[in-house]
């Protein structure tokens, strides 16, 4: 994903900023329509749990930065951190005090000022390497403390890997995705829902980041493939087997082999870039694989349950932009990429698409625009049908 992440992180050997991303303290909630807007990937700080230094991103980090693997210790992965998100990221400074490339920001004080005056809008700060379900519960938890607080009305707005947290807990509330049933629980808790470029079917690009990795600033080592193999959230973005994007020289497919933990040994892909095949590792692949395949599974799955409260989501989909379509595996065991498809760059249309559960348990309004990944919400197109989508509905 080395174009989203450098496009976020442009000249990123400068110190990283994060807000708190509130604009009403909990005593102004009660009785107020509350808007909360969950970040998609790399969208929260990540700061050292035993010294509070700021891990993700800073200057040190972009030049010479140590991996920002999880479970660093028990994986033989050394240099590590234990880490937790400390606030959702605002922008990176390019000129400190004078300019800044923007991340989620911009995004932030657009609903500030277009619903701020009458409404709170608040942001979700999560641990963007974990598990989507794990991610799923603090969403879950905001929207239980806003609405103990008194909030009159609720709307979850996420881009890109918020946007997959948000639909998961729509239709199966905060449940592990290991034992999670069809419940529709987050319908009966929000009022509204907008998804932004959201990968239902997964991004090609992740699986480029499993073999190559990709960099922060100038540094490597921070999301090195090794690294990147340690985040349980990026195997969850594999586009599933018979999705037709893994593919051999001849074109036949070989999307089975991308979920057998052997293969990825051959291609040196993930935790085994480096060579190493200890047992730990093997195992922590092959459950991020499994748990890959039951999360496309869950998300894509027809609906069995007919939902109690139908409440509105739109859907906005971006195209326009040259998007990875193949992976395409050589005679000699090596990966190429095609660039093909139609998308915002990193989310294919037909990734963004609404699977069929949505579109038959919820009121699905699907908006395109031609835009590319980064930025979606600072575009005056898309504010403007944000604005009448979220004001038809009391916000």
């Amino acid at each position: 994903m080395k174009y989203v992440l450098l496009s976020l992180l442009l000249f990123a050997g400068c110190t990283t900023n994060h807000f708190t991303g509130e604009s009403c303290t909990p005593a102004q909630i009660k009785d107020k329509s509350v808007i909360i807007f969950v970040p998609g990937l790399y969208g929260s700080a990540l700061t050292n749990t035993t010294t509070g230094d700021r891990i993700f991103l800073t200057l040190g980090q972009a030049l010479w930065g140590s991996p920002l693997a999880l479970e660093g210790i028990k994986l033989s992965i050394p240099g590590t951190f234990d880490l937790k998100p400390t606030g959702m990221m605002d922008s990176v400074p390019v000129i400190p005090g004078l300019y800044g490339a923007d991340v989620y920001g911009g995004s932030f004080r657009f609903f500030e000022k277009a619903f701020g005056k009458s409404d709170c809008v608040l942001s979700v700060g999560y641990d963007w390497r974990q598990e989507d379900s794990f991610s799923v519960q603090i969403v879950a938890a905001k929207v239980r403390e806003v609405r103990k607080l008194g909030a009159k009305r609720v709307a979850l707005v996420g881009p890109s890997l918020g946007a997959l947290l948000t639909s998961y807990y729509l239709r199966y509330g905060d449940q592990r995705s290991d034992e999670a049933k069809e419940n529709w629980e987050g319908s009966k808790t929000i009022d509204a829902a907008i998804l932004a470029a959201p990968p239902f079917r997964g991004a090609l690009a992740v699986f480029k980041d499993f073999l190559r990795g990709t960099s922060a600033g100038l540094a490597k080592e921070p999301l090195s493939a090794i690294s990147v193999g340690s985040f349980p959230s990026f195997y969850q973005f594999l586009p599933p087997q018979d999705s037709g994007e893994y593919v051999d020289s001849e074109k036949a497919s070989v999307g089975k082999r991308i979920f057998e933990v052997e293969e990825w040994k051959k291609w040196k892909a993930g935790l085994f870039n480096d060579g190493s095949f200890s047992k730990e590792r093997e195992e922590y692949t092959k459950a991020g694989l499994k748990m890959s395949q039951n999360l496309s599974a869950l998300t894509l799955a027809p609906p069995n349950v007919s939902n109690s409260r139908v409440i509105p989501v739109l859907v906005l989909i971006a195209t326009g932009e040259a998007t990875p379509s193949q992976a395409i595996l050589s005679k000699d065991g090596t990966w190429s990429f095609e660039e093909k498809g139609e998308g915002d760059g990193l989310v294919s249309v037909k990734s963004a698409s609404p699977p069929e559960a949505l579109m038959k348990n919820l009121n699905v309004e699907e908006a395109t625009f031609s835009m590319p990944h980064r930025g979606m919400f600072t575009r005056q197109p898309l504010q403007e049908r944000v604005t009448k989508f979220l004001g038809s509905q009391g916000f």
